[in-house]
């Protein structure tokens, strides 16, 4: 990990088992057993890494230091760690299913220690999607799925003491992010097996909206600091994929979405290779000069490109 702060690059290097050194050095392998897959959160006192099944801390002044080993989990999805405050954030466990369920952690001091704050049990859900904080009313929404009855939309106080949960379950109420606004929430559903919508829901009484179709599944959002909604479409193995392309969509207001770029896979076989997606950087940036990285898209697998919208 390289990180450059203030005009000084500092260069973080994790620890990197044999295996996994030897099959890194090719992309194609790196894809096979997703040897790239890691999330680093800026925090009050240093950076949290997340990194083959296990979270650390590094600071300038203490180095590299573990301080949370996942047995559920190889690290959550990118941009889907919720942050309360520079000292406060919470995460749930991503990936297969687990015999211990799944657990939403909480740290509060900026990632040098946690502690298990929720479980879900290893029939109630396949895996956390996102943690995000609401500034309007000062409470955590979870988003959870896969499978019809797993597919939870959760809000709840800091403290995990007042839960309550939206929806039937179904793959309406399937998503990995959120755009959060004082009386709705929306999502664009994550179902490779349903009609992919735009999902509106009133935080006060829990009546959803349906909004415009989408050629995918959806996995990660952004929103630039001049104010523009912009999701990225995935391609994944289901009934909702429309064609072979990776899809960037952008909106001013949350109603009218704009086609802005389309990529096509690179045609390996998904379930191995990965499935096609781009992702967004976390932090400030505006829409006329923005990064995103890609998987598994032809010309751009592996590599980060710069945009600039206009139109928008």
């Amino acid at each position: 990990v390289y990180i450059n702060s203030k005009g000084t690059e500092n260069t973080i290097i994790l620890p990197h088992p044999i295996f996994n050194s030897v099959f890194s050095m090719f992309r194609i392998t790196r894809r096979v057993f997703r040897l790239d897959k890691s999330c680093v959160v800026p925090s009050v006192n240093g950076y949290i890494i997340f990194w083959q099944h296990a979270v650390y801390h590094w600071s300038k002044e203490n180095g590299l230091r573990l301080t949370l080993q996942l047995v559920n989990c190889r690290n959550p999805m990118h941009n889907c760690i919720a942050k309360v405050d520079d000292k406060t954030f919470i995460f749930g466990e991503y990936g297969n299913p687990h015999p211990l369920g799944k657990n939403i952690y909480k740290t509060l001091n900026g990632g040098l220690t946690w502690s298990i704050v929720y479980n879900f049990n290893v029939n109630e859900i396949r895996h956390v999607h996102n943690c995000t904080w609401d500034e309007y009313s000062n409470r955590l929404w979870i988003f959870t799925g896969d499978f019809d009855g797993q597919c939870k939309i959760i809000n709840t106080d800091i403290n995990f003491q007042d839960v309550k949960i939206y929806g039937d379950g179904s793959q309406t109420f399937r998503s990995t992010g959120v755009f959060i606004e004082k009386n709705y929430i929306h999502w664009i559903m994550d179902s490779p097996l349903k009609e992919v919508r735009h999902v509106i829901l009133n935080k006060e009484t829990g009546e959803i909206k349906l909004g415009e179709s989408f050629p995918g599944p959806v996995y990660y959002y952004t929103k630039t600091s001049d104010g523009v909604y912009v999701i990225c479409t995935a391609q994944e193995i289901g009934p909702s994929l429309k064609d072979d392309f990776v899809h960037i969509f952008a909106s001013r207001n949350l109603k009218k979405w704009t086609n802005i770029g389309k990529f096509k896979h690179d045609g390996f076989p998904k379930r191995i290779f990965r499935f096609g997606v781009g992702v967004f950087p976390c932090g400030d940036y505006s829409s006329s000069d923005f990064l995103m990285s890609f998987d598994s898209v032809k010309n751009f697998d592996g590599k980060v490109v710069r945009f600039s919208m206009k139109g928008i």
